[in-house]
């Protein structure tokens, strides 16, 4: 989830490269965001919902109907802070 200038596309991006190179599982890389400017081309970004003050957008993860987008039997939510650094598989 990436909202406001806190942290931009760099730390978007660089998230994805990380679960790239740490993982032999094919996966799809979704960004809730206001802003996908900037973002690697693999990376779909689901705009988040209008009207939330501050990180409280995160609730979008929880909304059954943006959830709805998302593929795959399996979600998993990283912050743009964390640092992949060992094998996910």
């Amino acid at each position: 989830m990436k909202w406001g200038s806190r942290y931009d596309a760099e730390y978007v991006n660089k998230l994805f490269r990380g679960i790239s190179r740490h993982t032999t599982k094919k996966f799809v890389f979704y960004c809730f965001t206001e802003d996908p400017t900037g973002l690697h081309e693999s990376i779909q970004h689901i705009d988040l919902m209008a009207g939330w003050e501050k990180w409280w957008g995160k609730a979008t993860l929880f909304n059954p109907m943006y959830a709805a987008e998302l593929t795959g039997d399996l979600n998993f939510y990283i912050d743009l802070d964390m640092v992949i650094t060992g094998n996910l598989d």
